[in-house]
């Protein structure tokens, strides 16, 4: 990590600055942001800068995708390009765990350990390891904007809008497909490739991914209901209405 440990810093000094931007702009010019008890504001912004580390994932891996480089070699290959995004990545997500034990009260230990657990397996590529399926990882950011604009909507005065329920409906099919199918397809991948090479790498260090990996898999199938359940509840109790 040594050469990108000064992105990874600044990627973390960065996420800390948006969120007391967004804090300062939302206090100054939302009136429905200034009624939000003190705990939903700092909810509120910590979904600002979710929502920006997301939209900078879903475009920065796509020339991972098509690089040949990663390709060659998916377990050990990494470039200057791969670590430069994975450094931002883990950057936010040491941001991530700064908040959720600052605010440990409000969050709780799931969201630390998700955090802790995020930070545990960005940090590890930098061995190098399993750039080519960071890719692949990373596209499950794919759902996230349609999840933080559905989050904004309840927040800012738009529960079951149109804007919500289009929104909505994109929320559900990104998070089908970038979780529910492409993740199981991506462990499969990963377990497959590290059989194959079993004599190359440690199974101790892949275990450490493909467990933490499958748990989340079966989480998005609990979550993909949830979230069918939330989007349609927004709709029983109020018609749908034009934004305002």
């Amino acid at each position: 990590m040594g050469p990108y440990l000064w992105l990874v810093l600044s990627s973390t000094i960065g996420c800390q600055l948006l969120y007391l931007g967004s804090r300062g702009f939302f206090t100054r010019y939302s009136v429905t942001y200034q009624k939000l008890s003190p705990v939903k504001k700092i909810d509120f912004a910590i979904h600002i800068v979710s929502l920006v580390h997301a939209l900078f994932c879903v475009i920065a891996i796509v020339p991972m995708f098509h690089d040949p480089e990663l390709a060659k070699d998916r377990l050990f290959a990494w470039t200057p390009y791969s670590s430069s995004v994975l450094s931002v990545v883990c950057g936010y997500f040491w941001w991530d765990v700064f908040m959720t034990f600052r605010y440990f009260r409000n969050f709780g230990i799931g969201f630390a350990l998700h955090a802790i657990g995020c930070v545990f397996v960005f940090t590890s590529c930098f061995r190098p390891f399993l750039h080519y399926f960071a890719a692949s990882t990373l596209l499950f950011e794919l759902s996230t904007p349609f999840l933080n604009i559905h989050y904004f909507c309840d927040k800012l005065g738009y529960t079951g809008s149109r804007l919500q329920l289009v929104n909505g409906i994109l929320l559900l099919v990104t998070f089908f497909a970038a979780r529910l199918v492409n993740g199981p397809i991506l462990t499969y991948s990963f377990v497959r490739e590290c059989w194959l090479r079993r004599d190359e790498s440690s199974l101790l260090a892949a275990s450490l991914f493909i467990f933490p990996n499958l748990a989340l898999t079966s989480l998005n199938f609990f979550w993909f209901s949830k979230m069918i359940r939330s989007v349609r509840a927004r709709f029983k109790v109020a018609d749908i209405h034009p934004e305002e």
